[in-house]
Parts: structure tokens; C-alpha cells; sequence
């Protein structure tokens, strides 16, 4: 449930200011986090680290995605972007 609802937050507020310091804000929380949750999964073997690989992991590129083009998606519905995302990683 939070997860969905700040996706939501972060989705209403890129509607309303797009262009603003907003787009900055969420890019350096997502890195921070980023780091956060390479630290939660350092256990895992198969785990692929996103902080400091911002634009290479897809796993960070698709939590990008997710905030920033959810608005394009109809009806908010995320499926279409997960899936191509799925398919990108299964490629690599």
C-alpha cells in the first residue's frame, strides 16, 4: 500500500509541476535509495547493484520509468511498462 501510494504522490505531483525542481528532487531520493536497497540485498547473489550504475541498471531505469511516464500509461495501469522492461532484461 505505500509503495503504491507514493508512486501515486510522486505521478500527481510530476502532473501538476513537471518541469521544476520536483523532477530533481525524486531523481536524487531514487539514487539514495538506491543505495538502500543494494544494502538490503547484498546477500543475494544473483542481485544486481543500481547505485552508481544509474544508467546502466535496468532496475533503476525502470523505477524511473514507472514515476515518470506512469502518467502516460492509461488509467495509471504500470503492466505495459514492467512488462517491456521484462523483456529488456531477459535480452540482456
Amino acid at each position: 500500500m505505500l509503495k503504491t501510494f507514493n508512486a501515486f504522490f510522486w505521478r500527481t505531483n510530476l502532473a501538476v509541476a513537471p518541469a521544476t525542481p520536483l523532477k530533481a528532487q525524486i531523481t536524487e531520493t531514487f539514487e539514495r535509495m538506491a543505495a538502500v536497497v543494494d544494502q538490503q540485498n547484498a546477500g543475494d547473489k544473483l542481485y544486481q547493484p543500481m547505485a552508481g550504475n544509474f544508467d546502466t541498471s535496468m532496475a533503476y531505469k525502470a523505477a524511473m520509468d514507472l514515476v515518470f511516464k506512469g502518467l502516460a500509461q492509461p488509467s495509471g495501469y504500470t503492466e505495459p511498462l514492467l512488462h517491456a522492461w521484462r523483456l529488456k532484461v531477459k535480452a540482456a
